[in-house]
């Protein structure tokens, strides 16, 4: 591939993102979500900040989207969720899905 092509393709990445086109960008995933017992929720702020609620116990969080995934790092613990086409989020085990509420 020649550079001209490859500055091309590299600013239409940035223009897709920027615009809010793609879900997966970070910004498309900010807000807050929680799953149907309540007894989850976790705001996703810019900057690549999070917070994670969990049973009453509230965890500050790192969050990275990678692809169709949103991944946090809460002090050393990973836990990745899936980006869903209507905009919710698939945690692992009784997380279930999170919807975003604001």
């Amino acid at each position: 591939m020649n550079p001209h092509a490859v500055r091309r393709s590299v600013r239409l990445a940035a223009i897709v993102c920027l615009s809010g086109i793609v879900p997966a960008c970070s910004s498309g995933v900010q807000g807050t979500y929680t799953n149907p017992t309540g007894l989850a929720m976790l705001e996703v702020r810019s900057g690549g900040k999070a917070t994670l609620t969990m049973f009453g116990q509230t965890r500050d969080c790192t969050s990275a989207v990678d692809g169709k995934k949103l991944n946090l790092e809460c002090g050393g613990d990973r836990t990745s969720f899936r980006i869903n086409d209507d905009g919710s989020l698939t945690g692992p085990g009784f997380m279930g899905v999170l919807k975003k509420s604001k």
